[in-house]
């Protein structure tokens, strides 16, 4: 086939894929790219000689204002959250932007050290010495590699409202008290995730999304207005 025919079938399929609907919904670009980058390799697989690339606009999804939950959002969300952990870490994602992917990882350590610059000098780095401050004057530093950029190496640099240190510090001390009644010694090691299960283990991102899908239906929230 010469080059004509070749970059009119290409043309053709690509406004094939213009008119195709998924879900009542036109196919998306970045979903269009994909499949048109399928096809040259087709092509080159077959030493067929590729048509000129078609530029193809990628839509950037705007979000709405409404989409955007307000402050009364994430206080109600917390309202209706039934544990200390799960309100602490609703606050946490609120204030500090970080995704649950990130939280889940975060350890005791990473608090202590996020609230560093609280400790006297020669004061010993504990999570005992940490709850015994006035949360209402703690602004943590929070650093780290999120997860999802870890391979590029970005550092993210977040903090997080007194409001949210409230929420941290009971439910550590709701932690503790919940160890003892257990019959632990209700003491929390600094390389322990920030978060537990209930079964005492690291949470699991999906679990924890589950449980924010779940705060979200109580709120009575549309698909597009997520807390988390």
């Amino acid at each position: 086939m010469d080059e004509r025919t070749i970059y009119n079938i290409h043309t053709k399929y690509y406004d094939y894929l213009c008119d195709v609907e998924i879900n009542g919904k036109p196919m998306e670009s970045s979903s269009i790219k994909n499949k048109l980058n399928t096809y040259r390799g087709f092509l080159s697989f077959y030493e067929i000689d590729m048509p000129r690339p078609i530029k193809i606009p990628i839509t950037r999804n705007r979000i709405r204002d409404k989409d955007i939950p307000t402050w009364n959002d994430v206080r109600m969300a917390i309202k209706l959250a039934k544990s200390p952990r799960d309100r602490a870490i609703i606050a946490m994602a609120a204030t500090t932007g970080l995704r649950i992917s990130d939280i889940v990882n975060l350890k005791i350590s990473d608090l202590i050290t996020s609230c560093d610059i609280y400790f006297e000098e020669n004061q010993p780095r504990t999570l005992e010495n940490l709850l015994e401050m006035d949360p209402d004057n703690l602004v943590p530093c929070w650093e780290l590699n999120p997860q999802k950029t870890k391979e590029h190496s970005n550092l993210t640099i977040t903090f997080n409202t007194p409001e949210t240190t409230n929420y941290i510090f009971e439910y550590l001390v709701y932690r503790m008290k919940l160890d003892i009644r257990n019959g632990g010694d209700g003491v929390i090691n600094d390389d322990e995730p920030l978060f537990i299960s209930q079964r005492g283990k690291v949470i699991q991102p999906n679990s924890l999304s589950r449980q924010c899908a779940i705060i979200n239906d109580r709120m009575g929230g549309e698909k597009d207005k997520w807390i988390i």
